[in-house]
């Protein structure tokens, strides 16, 4: 203790010492207890000692990661707590606090006991309670600066029928500004962080030139521009805007939940929800994400932009699709302006639709169903139950780590005309870079025979199409081969589904904005997107991670699997990669169709045994991947369904082949479902498969092993790659915000860019301590400091407990006196 005697301040580690203490039935105990002078504050009682001591436990403890998982093992080492034995005593302790029988004003300066008519502050605390007069002091004293001190409280007062509300004049003014055309206005009704409502007078003038600035001013977000009449506060709209965008509630459903919780009348209500609607929510929004990006200050500083995908040189791997759920109604009205956000997210819908018209291509029904059963890129899906939409779905891409890049409102349904918009949109945003584009899309392989037909090829040669995962088991075996991204070199295990789990989120607005007018509609999916970047972004580094963790497990497992392959068959690399080879030219040999009904192909023989064995192959290739799956799963139920289509189609050829034949020729299921059958050796050398001793399905399961581990191994690079354009993002964002906050033309600018920059750099050290298990240490830069910002920048760490050295300790120690320490265990026993 320092030899004036002052107390240390609260934010220092104080010294202890173990104080051993001898209770009546003998046993000993100790404690450790910091040393702290009696003089340097009031006597106070074991409680308050021991509440003090818990405080200062909290102010000097770090809240770091270690401390965290800490706390998360001992809640989870604790046992179930039986709230069945406690439900009577919370009732009880409940009841006892919110209404004693008899109180003490908690002020210092009154102390006067109560029993009647004592007023009690929940907003204060769980154990404020005043008389009146000191109620008034606290809830309506302006200070020295002539500002109410305490706003939006809800006192009540207790009497013979209970509490009731305590009316305090709350007068909204502000101290920093003087004025001589400052006059007080009355009639503004409040909504609190609360959602309870208040009724206030404002002081304003002609220096703000809308009483919307005046109310921004004291925390109040207003419901008009010129003379508003309700104002909501920040912290209010700040529930109400994650309400909408993460839990994706219509604005009514938040309105009524604060109904509910305050028991608004249906007038009081009916002005909450009318006050809210349309303009003040998405005009809010709109202004919290201004302030989150700092876009006004550098329009380089942009939440969609993904820090993993390359800028200058690498592959993007971009995800398109449709979504026929987000639609809006030709009767939701008519906006008088454009989006708040312009182009930021959703192309300008002039352009969409000229293009469209310019480009429309009708495929043929059954033209749309040679390959697939999806109705993507299908005319006739324009025209089913869309009479009365404006409309009719949107249409999106997405890198694979699902920062979402673009969408797109479709008014005359998913056509092939809307992918070819989203290839030339791709295009333009990587001309001038070496960056590679990788394209995957539910029918990739109708795109890019729509393509070839419109000579478009050499516009879009160096990209590569490829069908997603899990919409590759829809298509059949010879378009899997050629379009699925597990047989696409360079796709690593991307999976091509980030826009499916994108629709997942942005689905649940097809409530809430199927009514709204067209720019409304866009605004509020615009925001919806920026807020899964921002989540997305933050995930980021985990995601990478865990893909590397995933593919190393996966070559693995696929090296094991492979090795007991070649062992029991005794086969090589060289036989896998024939098999493989092999597959890939039949594929590309092979027909779009098999047309069962050709009543002229049916008499030849030969060419029947060809589809024959055509169907063959696909029924063994399906039934192949439907082992590796559960049944009831998703995919499962799909590749069932390719399996029986499969099998129909080879009964129905080999039925004609039965037709064309002697009796004694006829052939059974059994002569013809395996593609290596005795029946197909006749059929050219192209047909046959590669000279082996294995089976069908051996040599599918060993191709299939094959290309997992060469995707896995990709990936591991890929992910690696990705790492360092996440450090290198981190980087490049650091140093424009250290310039933007030396160029900050105002203290509040700066606090915007400087909390900004804690988040980046939370996100940069977490990202570093995770890549630096995959990474060396000269692919993890620093980030360092200019010299002109240093001071300017406060990080988080900076407001950390200080520790004191060994030698500070020791001086403290030697300016304790004895009779302290002796007077501080006297303390200890009473």
């Amino acid at each position: 203790m320092p030899a004036s005697g002052k107390m240390l301040p609260g934010s220092v580690k104080r010294p202890k010492i173990s104080v051993a203490s001898v209770n009546t039935s003998g046993k000993v105990t100790s404690r450790s207890v910091p040393l702290i002078s009696p003089h340097a504050q009031p006597q106070q009682n074991q409680a308050s000692r021991q509440g003090q001591e818990v405080l200062n436990t909290i102010q000097n403890t770090p809240f770091d990661t270690a401390y965290v998982n800490e706390l998360l093992q001992v809640q989870n080492e604790d046992p179930k707590c039986e709230w069945e034995q406690v439900r009577s005593l919370l009732s009880a302790a409940y009841h006892e606090t919110i209404a004693p029988d008899a109180v003490q004003c908690c002020m210092q300066s009154c102390r006067k006991q109560l029993q009647n008519n004592y007023i009690r502050c929940e907003d204060c605390g769980p154990f404020a309670f005043y008389c009146e007069a000191c109620c008034n002091s606290v809830h309506c004293n302006r200070g020295l600066s002539n500002q109410q001190l305490l706003l939006f409280h809800k006192p009540k007062i207790w009497t013979e029928a209970g509490y009731k509300d305590y009316h305090i004049d709350i007068l909204l003014d502000r101290p920093d500004h003087k004025c001589s055309t400052r006059r007080a206005r009355t009639g503004l009704l409040v909504f609190d962080d609360k959602g309870r409502i208040h009724h206030c007078s404002i002081v304003i003038c002609s220096c703000d030139k809308d009483q919307c600035v005046t109310l921004m001013r004291h925390n109040l977000w207003s419901a008009s521009v010129k003379e508003p009449k309700v104002a909501f506060h920040f912290e209010l709209m700040n529930w109400i805007e994650f309400l909408l965008l993460e839990s994706a509630i219509s604005l009514q459903s938040a309105c009524l939940a604060i109904r509910w919780k305050n028991g608004f009348a249906d007038d009081e209500y009916n002005i909450l929800y009318n006050h809210l609607v349309g303009e003040p929510v998405e005009e809010y929004i709109f202004f919290k994400n201004m302030l989150r990006e700092c876009a006004s200050v550098n329009t380089e500083l942009d939440d969609m932009e993904c820090p993993a995908c390359p800028k200058e040189k690498g592959n993007i791997y971009i995800s398109l699709d449709a979504n026929f759920g987000l639609v809006r109604k030709a009767n939701g009205g008519s906006s008088k302006f454009g989006p708040r956000y312009g182009t930021r997210m959703f192309t300008a819908q002039a352009n969409i639709d000229d293009f469209v018209q310019r480009n429309e291509q009708k495929l043929p029904a059954n033209k749309a169903r040679e390959c697939n059963s999806f109705q993507a890129g299908s005319v006739i899906r324009a025209k089913n139950k869309t009479a009365k939409l404006d409309q009719k779905g949107v249409f999106g891409a997405a890198c694979r780590h699902g920062i979402p890049r673009f969408m797109m409102s479709m008014t005359q349904g998913e056509r092939l005309a809307y992918p070819v918009y989203a290839l030339n949109t791709l295009l333009d945003q990587v001309t001038g870079t070496d960056v590679n584009l990788y394209v995957l899309y539910d029918i990739a392989c109708m795109l890019d025979s729509h393509l070839k037909k419109t000579n478009q090829t050499d516009k879009f040669c160096d990209i590569s199409l490829a069908v997603p995962i899990f919409h590759a088991y829809g298509h059949k075996s010879s378009c899997q081969v050629r379009y699925s991204c597990r047989w696409q070199e360079g796709y690593g295990l991307t999976d091509g589904e980030v826009m499916e789990r994108l629709w997942s989120y942005l689905r649940q607005f097809a409530y809430s904005t199927k009514e709204m007018t067209p720019s409304h509609r866009i605004d509020r999916l615009t925001a919806a997107l920026l807020h899964y970047a921002r989540k997305k972004k933050h995930e980021m580094d985990a995601l990478l991670c865990r893909n590397i963790d995933k593919a190393q497990y996966l070559v693995n497992c696929c090296t094991q699997e492979l090795e007991k392959i070649k062992f029991s068959n005794n086969v090589s690399d060289q036989d896998i990669s024939e098999w493989l080879k092999w597959e890939q030219d039949r594929a590309k040999a092979s027909t779009r169709k098999t047309r069962t009904g050709n009543s002229d192909a049916s008499k030849n023989k030969q060419e029947l045994l060809n589809k024959l064995h055509a169907q063959a192959m696909e029924y063994t290739f399906v039934r192949t991947l439907r082992r590796k799956y559960s049944s009831g799963q998703a995919i499962a139920n799909r590749i069932c369904r390719t399996i029986t289509s499969a099998c129909s189609n080879m009964k129905k050829l080999l039925a004609l082949y039965n037709e064309e034949v002697d009796d004694d020729k006829k052939l059974e299921w059994n002569d013809v479902c395996k593609p290596d059958a005795a029946v197909y050796k006749t059929l050219s050398n192209a047909d046959q498969l590669p000279h082996s001793s294995c089976g069908s399905e051996v040599r599918h399961i060993a191709v299939d092993l094959y290309l997992h581990k060469m995707r896995a191994e990709e990936e591991i690079t890929l992910s690696k790659e990705e790492m360092v354009n996440c450090m290198q993002w981190y980087v490049f964002q650091s140093a424009i915000l250290q310039e933007e906050m030396t160029n900050a033309i105002s203290r509040g600018q700066l606090d915007c860019l400087n909390r900004r920059y804690n988040v980046l750099m939370k996100g940069f050290k977490r990202a570093r301590e995770m890549f630096s298990k995959f990474l060396s240490e000269d692919e993890l830069p620093e980030i360092t400091f200019s010299s002109n910002v240093t001071n300017s920048i406060v990080m988080e760490e900076d407001l950390a407990p200080i520790d004191y050295e060994q030698e500070d300790i020791d001086v403290m120690e030697d300016n304790i006196d004895q009779d302290d320490i002796d007077s501080f265990e006297d303390d200890m026993e009473d």
